[in-house]
């Protein structure tokens, strides 16, 4: 045969013969348990961070039910308080949503 031409005992070699080094998978597999740590410590605030928002959430709507209970009370300094309110709701839940979807990107990497 041509020097070329690899022989039959060269391809099984070659088939045989791992595409990566043990260096690189070891490598490998210490960045996917890094990552996979990182993300569940991710998780772990996020779902610390929702049961916060989700306590604040029950205070705002506790208040706004006493507010119909009582339209009296309702002047200037509590309209302001229910206005920053409902912008600050807003802004939790469209961080809470990049959060999500920053988690599940990272997932699928």
């Amino acid at each position: 045969m041509s020097e070329s031409t690899p022989t039959p005992n060269e391809k099984a070699a070659a088939k045989s013969t791992p595409s990566e080094t043990p260096d690189k998978e070891k490598a490998s597999e210490v960045a996917e348990k890094d990552t996979a740590k990182q993300l569940k410590a991710d998780m772990l605030q996020l779902c610390d961070d929702f049961a916060q928002f989700n306590e604040e959430c029950a205070f705002v709507c506790d208040a706004f039910a006493s507010i119909v209970r009582e339209p009296e009370t309702l002047d200037d300094p509590t309209i302001a308080g229910f206005s920053h309110y409902s912008i600050w709701l807003k802004e939790q839940v469209e961080s809470f949503k990049e959060r999500i979807y920053e988690a599940q990107r990272s997932l699928n990497r």
